[in-house]
């Protein structure tokens, strides 16, 4: 859980920082660390510290439950998932509920298609 906790925070917080438009440095000062810190939590390479974790959801508008996933779910995902379902959630919290609902029904039409194809073979 370990290593899936460790790439799941640095995709969280490297999606809003990049949503922010701003820097690791920028995100670094923000936050108290260097640089080289943020690098090795956005790579998935260190657990920050409960008070650098906190201090990313302050620095980042992110709620603490992104960066933590129910502990009831066993995670096997990979590296490459677990970063794009992060730039999805973020995304998607920016969006207007009509815009919101779009994204709902295409996401519905894709998931159909796929259980229509996997049907077939």
């Amino acid at each position: 859980m370990s290593d899936a906790l460790k790439v799941r925070i640095g995709s969280v917080a490297r999606a809003a920082r990049e949503r922010m438009g701003i820097s690791q440095q920028e995100l670094a000062d923000r936050v108290g660390r260097d640089v080289d810190s943020i690098s090795l939590i956005e790579r998935g390479r260190t657990l920050p510290p409960l008070k650098t974790l906190l201090a990313l959801v302050d620095a980042l508008d992110v709620p603490l439950a992104d960066f933590v996933p129910p502990s009831d779910r066993a995670t096997t995902k990979s590296r490459k998932r677990v970063a794009v379902e992060a730039q999805i959630v973020d995304l998607v919290r920016q969006l207007p509920d009509s815009k919101l609902e779009l994204v709902r029904d295409q996401i519905l039409l894709i998931a159909r298609h796929d259980d229509g194809s996997r049907k077939r073979r």
